[in-house]
């Protein structure tokens, strides 16, 4: 029988499950139908809510890993990513400047001469490339703020008026949890 740690996120109420290699197709299926998603970057399965069942499968049995905070990986992760689509927008610009040098400015396309086809070639190219500087420029900011607004998110939750709020909201599902369980409970014992 294989070993799946569990582990819990408080500050996102996030249950994340560590697998010790890729699931066999059934287990993905049935983790996906109990509304469990993978996720890449930690190699992990993740669900979000507080009550949070753990899923039945067979050949596996659970392990508690404790709390875990992913915060700062996550801001690391976006971060890193941003760069990355960053430095992948400069490298396109400056590729489609050095093919734009090569041509004199204002120069037409001298049609029927030997020269046409790569004119064309070149200016397709210079058009793809400044493209490609458009989208992963965008791609970088969009990015960026989701850094930025992981990195907020960390800072709110060590706030005391963040903390009572969330407090107080916990307080209340937990009271509707156990209205709902009792109210279930005293059904079944009317009906018995």
């Amino acid at each position: 029988m294989l070993t799946v740690i569990h582990y819990y996120e408080p500050d996102a109420a996030m249950h994340w499950l560590a697998f010790p290699g890729k699931p066999d197709a059934e287990t993905r299926a049935r983790l996906k139908a109990a509304g469990w998603r993978f996720i890449g970057p930690v190699v992990q399965w993740r669900h979000q809510g507080l009550l949070t069942p753990l899923p039945e499968l067979p050949g596996y049995q659970y392990e508690e890993g404790g709390e875990v905070d992913y915060a700062p990986d996550r801001t690391e992760h976006y971060q890193d990513r941003a760069d990355k689509a960053a430095g992948r927008a400069a490298a396109a610009r400056q590729k489609a400047d050095s093919i734009a040098n090569m041509i004199p400015f204002g120069q037409p396309i001298l049609v029927g001469h030997h020269s046409e086809r790569r004119h064309r070639r070149d200016l397709d190219k210079i058009t793809r490339n400044m493209q490609k500087t458009i989208e992963e420029g965008k791609k970088a900011q969009r990015l960026q703020d989701r850094a930025e607004a992981s990195l907020e998110q960390q800072e709110r939750k060590h706030n005391p008026g963040a903390i009572a709020r969330r407090l107080e909201e916990l307080r209340k599902q937990y009271k509707l949890y156990q209205d709902a369980t009792s109210e279930e409970g005293q059904r079944c014992k009317a009906l018995s």
